[in-house]
């Protein structure tokens, strides 16, 4: 048994956190874990998390889901290779991606340049879909 949370709801949590600041997460480009966290302040100036900062990004998530009642975790992992997604959670998904942008819903979202649909909405579905398939990444606890 692993203690999993999806990548969707950390970054929701850390969102939560710094409200009503901006928060950005940037994640390595092979989603093996957070580059920085960068909190905009009112004032022009942002605060940024790294690996080298203190507290470090990690150290940061650990003390934010300590303080969303998860308060046994000492690490994380995130696991970039799987995605936690049950058929029905991926069918109405993309089901309501292809009704809200007048897509075919016989096209899979990698032929959804078939579709003679305007480009730019296309795209805006297209980043929809994978943001939200991104976000079904699991994150081991530790």
């Amino acid at each position: 048994m692993r203690r999993v949370l999806l990548l969707g709801d950390l970054v929701s949590r850390i969102h939560a956190h710094f409200a009503p600041r901006v928060t950005e997460i940037e994640f390595y480009e092979d989603w093996s874990g957070i580059d920085y966290i960068r909190v905009h302040n009112n004032d022009g100036t942002f605060e940024l998390f790294q690996f080298d900062t203190t507290p470090t990004a990690d150290q940061l998530i650990i003390d934010i889901l300590a303080a969303t009642s998860i308060s046994d975790v000492t690490g994380f992992e995130i696991v970039a290779d799987h995605h936690v997604i049950s058929t029905r959670e991926r069918e109405k998904k993309f089901e309501e991606i292809t009704k809200n942008y007048g897509i075919p819903a016989d096209l899979t979202p990698g032929e959804w340049y078939k579709a003679s649909i305007d480009e730019a909405l296309r795209d805006i579905a297209l980043a929809e879909w994978e943001q939200w398939f991104d976000y079904h990444i699991p994150v081991n606890l530790r």
